[in-house]
């Protein structure tokens, strides 16, 4: 996935996570919006990554100075010390709430803020995904109850090059079993999460299976330690974002 095609996900993913209105939610590069310097600070939740052959999912933190520099990230257990990765970056401004970033490793994606500024989607060019909330601790706690209601947003898909190819409005609820329904540029979707698995309680995080008219496949979810968003992607069959980023839609919402 090239540093374009990285852009394009920032400014139609974000447009998700601030509602899909605003002056600037169709991706311009002004000064309206979330500035670069409201990002300082860091930023704490939980994602999955993979490290070939294995997915792993962690804990996740992110030093932001006023200048738009990742000076540090660290990750690690639920619970445990997080230790640094090694690496740091820039983050560019690309629209109201729309930021690229670029690792010292050469890695690429976004950092998807919302209109506050406090929470963000987080996806980049392996295939790693999950939220991201400024300020957060360690110490979050999930409980079921975390899912359980009415989300809604923003959904899209990309391309084998990562360039985005559909996107529009979405949503979805979650009963307190798990079961769940919802609508987006498909049409009409279901499926079921399991609440009850380990993770859900260690880091906001939960998987399941959805289906609809001739498709279905996997589903993961990633609620913020607020509980106020989320972030979610679902992939056809067995695929997941890191061996089919095309395979793939991508969605953060907030609980209504």
């Amino acid at each position: 996935m090239n540093a374009k095609s990285l852009v394009s996900i920032l400014l139609l993913a974000t447009a998700l996570l601030v509602g899909g209105c605003g002056k600037d939610s169709g991706g311009s590069s002004g000064s309206d919006g979330v500035a670069v310097s409201s990002l300082q600070g860091t930023w704490l939740g939980s994602y999955t990554y993979y490290q070939n052959p294995t997915s792993y999912v962690g804990i996740l933190a992110v030093d932001v100075d006023a200048n738009g520099n990742i000076t540090a990230m660290r990750r690690g257990p639920a619970g445990g010390a997080l230790t640094s990765m090694g690496l740091t970056g820039t983050i560019t401004k690309q629209g109201a709430s729309q930021f690229g970033f670029r690792l010292s490793n050469g890695t690429e994606g976004g950092f998807l803020a919302d209109a506050s500024g406090t929470h963000a989607g987080f996806l980049d060019d392996y295939g790693s995904f999950g939220v991201l909330q400024k300020g957060a601790t360690t110490g979050a706690t999930y409980t079921t109850a975390d899912f359980v209601g009415s989300w809604s947003g923003y959904s899209l898909e990309l391309d084998v090059n990562g360039n985005v190819v559909k996107q529009g409005a979405s949503s979805a609820s979650i009963d307190q079993y798990g079961n769940f329904t919802g609508t987006n540029f498909n049409g009409a979707f279901s499926g079921v999460f399991n609440l009850w698995a380990s993770n859900s309680a260690s880091y906001g995080y939960t998987s399941g299976m959805w289906s609809a008219t001739g498709a279905s496949g996997n589903v993961e979810g990633w609620v913020s330690p607020d509980k106020k968003f989320a972030a979610a992607y679902a992939c056809t069959g067995s695929l997941k974002p890191w061996t089919s980023l095309s395979s793939c839609n991508y969605s953060a919402w907030s609980k209504n």
